[in-house]
């Protein structure tokens, strides 16, 4: 294990903490704003830049959790997050995605966050959440290859 291993490696765990904790923040406000219900998050450690054939010199935690809207929600289930975001300090932005619609952006600590909306697939909202890429020693990322949590 190298010097920088456990720098990157409590980098990485705090990450997961605090992407975890926005991930709670966000569906909560989200499942409120919607009357409807928040899903179970699932994260994992994911590569960011490729190197062959090592693996990835860079990781980040990803979440994602499904927000199912309830009868009352609005028509527009990005508009009713917007204010969701806007607390969470979130510099939201319209956007778009295959079958759908995106409102997101970047906390002021790097965390991207989106909402996504799919109608044709259904009434509910996919929140996901990507942290900063932080670097890991070269002797210590296969550890971190399809690392769970």
């Amino acid at each position: 294990m190298s010097s920088d291993a456990p720098d990157a490696r409590v980098r990485l765990e705090s990450q997961r903490e605090s992407v975890r904790a926005l991930g709670v923040e966000l569906a909560a406000g989200a499942a409120s704003a919607v009357d409807g219900a928040a899903g179970e998050p699932a994260g994992r450690f994911e590569g960011c830049t490729a190197v062959f054939p090592e693996g990835h010199r860079d990781f980040r935690y990803v979440l994602s959790v499904r927000v199912d809207a309830g009868a009352a929600a609005p028509a527009s289930l990005l508009g009713a997050v917007g204010p969701v975001l806007d607390a969470a300090g979130v510099a939201a932005e319209p956007g778009e995605r295959p079958g759908g619609r995106t409102l997101g952006g970047p906390t002021s600590g790097g965390v991207d966050v989106r909402f996504s909306e799919l109608p044709a697939q259904g009434r509910y909202l996919l929140l996901d959440l990507a942290g900063p890429c932080v670097e890991v020693p070269a002797e210590d990322r296969d550890a971190w290859e399809g690392r769970t949590g």
